[in-house]
């Protein structure tokens, strides 16, 4: 792990909800991961998600003014959890396919209609 990162430090980003951003959020995340030791497959791995959960959120195009990341790591991995203020997440076919892909490459991730909110969790290697 690099010495600057210190286990138990957080990071939070408050983005307009456009697709424009959608990148910073990932470029963000990807170097946090790298970081934190991640390897380039697993860095991928976090960018993949995070694009697949902005997806969500930025839908339907007016559902929100902001969109909220928060990132907390200890030694066992990487919490990510990004939401809006406005209720609900889509429930078509796209937003299934977005939750397997984000299920496919993260060891947990699980979607809060209700906030709406997606949780991510990607473990480091040997944890």
């Amino acid at each position: 792990m690099n010495a600057s990162v210190e286990n138990g430090d957080g990071l939070r980003l408050s983005l307009p909800a456009r697709p424009e951003f959608v990148g910073v959020a990932r470029l963000t995340l990807s170097g946090l991961a790298a970081r934190l030791g991640f390897d380039v497959d697993a860095t991928e791995d976090i960018k993949l998600a995070v694009a697949e959960a902005l997806n969500l959120l930025l839908r339907p195009a007016e559902a929100a003014a902001q969109i909220e990341l928060s990132a907390t790591w200890d030694e066992a991995g990487l919490d990510i959890v990004l939401g809006r203020a406005e209720a609900g997440l889509p429930a078509d076919d796209d937003a299934q396919i977005a939750q397997m892909v984000m299920a496919e490459f993260m060891d947990d991730a699980q979607l809060a209609n209700e906030a709406p909110q997606v949780r991510l969790r990607k473990r480091r290697a040997g944890h």
